[in-house]
């Protein structure tokens, strides 16, 4: 039998995600007729057949938050144990206008094995589809009858690959307007600021580079590239965005590597910025695709004393968004989110690898990295500390990205004070680039009694996205894989930060 304790979190949530969600809240502020001003802390027992063995076969819920934002009812619920080492979330968002449903449920051992299941009404294939939930809305209900989530759990060196099943009841704070179609027409943001015409390093893991031609030159960026509208929803005082780019890497691919800079227009400096509830429209404005999730490429921060993240921006810092989606180049016009952010207290690591220069190792290849630690202690990088790279036109607008060192089977490599290393890329581009802005993922090391290693996940011994078939398919896997870690490793710090 699992013990259950009421855990409050602290956390100031801009907006909630509109997607897939896998980290608790407490959300909203008293006055707000969306948010519930007393959640229900004792909102039901789900039974989870065939979970991992710490799950302890069942779900006891607590209410985390319920609101509307935009078109969607966004219901979240956790579940942690008295040591806070152990956590298990619950994520619902359903569709007002077309009753499609996204659950998500994940279950996380800080340092040792998370795992992440779905189901979704949106989803390409039939049997994903949350068939078997029925929902009152102005009751507050939901039920579960032996509903099939698909994900994967990863222990120690293994990923595998699982289904579990839910049933139960689980009930929520019905927020205002949950019982009939809002208004969907969301409330657009002033004309984009465009990026910084320099970007100028944040000190501690970023720079602008030029140097030699990158790509093969064989496409003309007009067809690599376009601008897409980008819009917010629900409120925003912390951030603004940047212009929003479709890119790709070849004309004859239809993946949409969306890019869109955001700014820490605030007073403090937030980590784990995420775009939330992510959904594509075409010119039209109908939805095209599945909503999804990503996190900022910025900092790397030390978040409550105990876990390092590259998802943090300083007032006046930008950060660049990354974001991939198949078979969506073409039609792609728009995009509407939420920003989700979490206060916490911040220290900097003494490590900081700024990056020096880039090797192009081959015609179309996005180039390697060259680094140098300039901080006052040695730094880790690899395995889950990934790296990314964008590549920039003239005018620095963004032309294309890419993971670098995002593969968890390489053995991480120390990097001393004033040492240097060399961090490979991946992917192609068939346009022409001549500058990049790179991120340097990292921690310190050797680590300082109380933090903990690889951004707090566990993770497999080989690289879980070795069987992707093409450069195109590869970075899906690896974007995926990021924000998963990121997640989980968000409900593992709110865990810690809420344990007595």
């Amino acid at each position: 039998m699992k013990q259950r304790t009421k855990i409050f979190l602290n956390t100031a949530y801009l907006s909630l995600a509109v997607g897939v969600i896998s980290a608790c809240n407490s959300g909203g502020s008293p006055g707000d007729p969306s948010t519930p001003v007393n959640p229900i802390t004792d909102a039901g027992t789900l039974m989870v057949a065939n979970a991992p063995t710490s799950v302890g076969g069942n779900f006891v819920a607590v209410e985390k938050s319920a609101k509307i934002v935009g078109n969607y009812l966004v219901v979240s619920w956790a579940e942690a144990s008295a040591s806070g080492n152990h956590v298990e979330t619950l994520g619902m968002t359903f569709d007002l206008a077309n009753s499609q449903n996204v659950v998500n449920f994940s279950s996380t051992d800080l340092g040792s094995s998370y795992g992440s299941w779905i189901c979704s009404d949106g989803s390409s294939s039939p049997t994903d589809a949350c068939k078997a939930i029925t929902i009152d809305k102005a009751a507050g209900v939901v039920t579960f009858s032996n509903q099939v989530l698909s994900g994967q759990e990863t222990s120690g060196p293994s990923s595998t690959a699982s289904n579990i099943t839910l049933n139960g009841t689980l009930h929520f704070t019905p927020p205002s307007g949950s019982t009939a179609t809002p208004n969907p027409g969301p409330t657009p943001v002033p004309t984009p600021t465009p990026i910084p015409t320099h970007f100028v390093s944040n000190g501690i893991n970023s720079a602008l580079l030029s140097g030699a031609v990158i790509g093969s030159g064989t496409a003309v960026v007009g067809n690599l590239r376009k601008q897409i509208a980008a819009t917010v929803l629900g409120t925003n005082t912390s951030f603004t965005v940047g212009i929003a780019f479709a890119t790709r890497g070849g004309t004859s691919s239809d993946y949409a590597y969306v890019i869109l800079p955001v700014t820490n227009i605030g007073t403090q400096t937030l980590c784990y910025v995420k775009l939330a509830g992510i959904t594509y429209r075409d010119s039209s404005g109908a939805a095209i695709g599945v909503p999804s999730v990503t996190y900022v490429n910025g900092s790397v921060g030390i978040v409550s004393s105990t876990m390092f993240t590259d998802t943090c921006l300083a007032p006046g810092e930008t950060g660049m968004v990354a974001d991939i989606k198949a078979s969506l180049y073409t039609a792609v016009a728009k995009m509407e989110f939420t920003f989700e952010t979490t206060s916490y207290t911040i220290s900097v690591p003494a490590a900081s690898v700024i990056p020096q220069s880039y090797s192009v190792q081959s015609t179309g290849s996005i180039p390697s990295i060259n680094v140098k630690n300039v901080g006052s202690g040695p730094a880790q990088i690899g395995g889950a500390n990934t790296s990314m790279v964008f590549l920039l036109d003239g005018a620095e607008q963004p032309l294309m990205w890419s993971f670098a060192f995002s593969d968890p089977s390489v053995p991480s490599v120390v990097v001393p004070v004033a040492g240097t290393a060399t961090i490979p890329s991946y992917g192609y581009y068939d346009g022409s680039a001549s500058k990049l802005l790179a991120f340097v993922g990292f921690e310190d090391a050797p680590l300082t009694a109380g933090l903990t290693a690889t951004f707090g996940i566990a993770l497999p011994a080989t690289d879980i996205c070795a069987a992707a078939l093409s450069s195109d398919e590869l970075m899906l896997c690896r974007i995926e894989s990021r924000n998963q870690r990121l997640d989980s490793l968000k409900s593992s710090n709110d865990a810690q930060v809420s344990a007595p």
